[in-house]
């Protein structure tokens, strides 16, 4: 079964536009090099806040581990780090037809 996150960050405050910048890059490398990852969108509240958001989906458990085990997941993890002050994750089932 596919799985799903979506993820809520909560940033320091003037780092919401760097922070989506070095997101992008980090969707695009999964898609690009995990075949498990099939989609990773990057979404910003029309509020304007410090919050970022990301929707990912991941053929199943197993794709999902791998990412969070990935090289660049640690190097994404360790660019952003200090701009979060909240990271809030939902891991969901995807329901297919």
């Amino acid at each position: 079964m596919a799985v799903a996150l979506m993820l809520e960050v909560t940033l320091k405050p003037g780092t919401a536009e760097p922070f989506a910048k070095r997101l992008r890059q980090h969707a695009a490398n999964c898609k690009r090099v995990e075949p498990g990852c099939r989609q990773f969108d990057v979404l910003v509240p029309q509020e304007g806040t410090d919050t970022v958001c990301a929707y990912e989906v991941y053929d199943d458990d197993a794709a999902l581990e791998a990412h969070w085990a990935s090289d660049h997941m640690q190097a994404y993890r360790a660019d952003v780090g200090e701009m979060i002050t909240n990271r809030r994750v939902n891991r969901c089932d995807l329901i297919e037809d």
